[in-house]
């Protein structure tokens, strides 16, 4: 697996953990952390790691809930809020709706929806 620096101790654990639920040794995991080329020591690179920081420790605490795949399905197609149709809604700044309301666009959805997606694009 491939990732940024700043990225890569969150990602070694989700992945360590994901490929060992019910692999029984079935895989062989390789790390490589590409260099914060770009980022080192600017505001971006120390915000990413803080963000980063604070991702690590939610998924430590919480990761021995998935214990099967099936597991980890549940959790991120109905809770984690950049997988979810209800957390992406909500990044569409559109909480206030019922997410299980079809809603048709209008000028405020379609703004806050390209808002969304270019902040998305940034952040990934």
């Amino acid at each position: 697996m491939v990732t940024s620096a700043f990225h890569m101790p969150r990602a070694e654990s989700i992945f360590r953990h994901v490929f060992g639920i019910g692999s029984e040794g079935k895989f062989t995991l390789a790390f490589h952390a590409t260099p914060n080329e770009g980022l080192v020591d600017t505001p971006a690179l120390k915000l990413r790691e803080e963000k980063e920081a604070t991702s690590l420790e939610t998924w430590e605490t919480n990761k021995e809930r998935f214990r099967t795949l099936a597991d980890l399905s549940v959790f991120l197609f109905t809770e984690h809020n950049a997988y979810s149709a209800r957390g992406r809604l909500a990044s569409l700044d559109m909480t206030e709706t019922d997410a299980t309301t079809p809603q048709k666009p209008n000028a405020s959805t379609t703004t806050a929806a390209s808002t969304a997606t270019k902040n998305l694009l940034d952040t990934y």
